[in-house]
């Protein structure tokens, strides 16, 4: 059976593969702390060998800790409320 795994590029143009299912932190500001990008995956529902992506959340500390996730399908909330776009 195939395995499928989620391919992501670094800032400095590198390709990396892994196939974990948790929450990680893909991207931050490191002197400020002014963003964070957290990726969550999950276990595809037809492929259980296939990883999906089920979210991309950015943190945004200075307008008030805002929140806004990119949910999977297009779904997109802010603070914890779904929104229309």
């Amino acid at each position: 059976p195939c395995h499928w795994s989620s391919h992501f590029k670094s800032f400095d143009n590198r390709h990396f593969t892994f196939s974990g299912i948790c929450q990680y932190l893909l991207a931050r500001d490191c002197e400020d702390h002014s963003f964070s990008i957290v990726i969550e995956t999950v276990q595809c529902a037809d492929d259980p060998d296939a990883v999906c992506t089920r979210s991309v959340t950015v943190r945004l500390p200075a307008l008030h800790n805002s929140l806004v996730k990119l949910k999977h399908g297009g779904g997109v909330a802010m603070d914890g409320q779904d929104i229309q776009l």
